[in-house]
């Protein structure tokens, strides 16, 4: 289950939220696992994308 310090398990996600902390943008996922039981996850080095609706005059 855990190889070159990383976990790997099977989550069955239950909520997921995003926000801006010191200019980061920090995913945050609360979950379930037969393995871990409850697990939170935290993503802080991601790069947020959007996209814009092409607009038609």
């Amino acid at each position: 289950m855990k190889t070159d310090n990383k976990i790997s398990a099977d989550v069955f996600l239950l909520t997921g939220e995003w926000s801006d902390y010191s200019g980061k943008s920090v995913l945050k996922f609360i979950g379930t696992s037969d393995e871990l039981g409850p697990i939170e996850i935290i993503v802080t080095n991601n790069k947020p994308v959007f996209f814009v609706e092409k607009m038609r005059y």
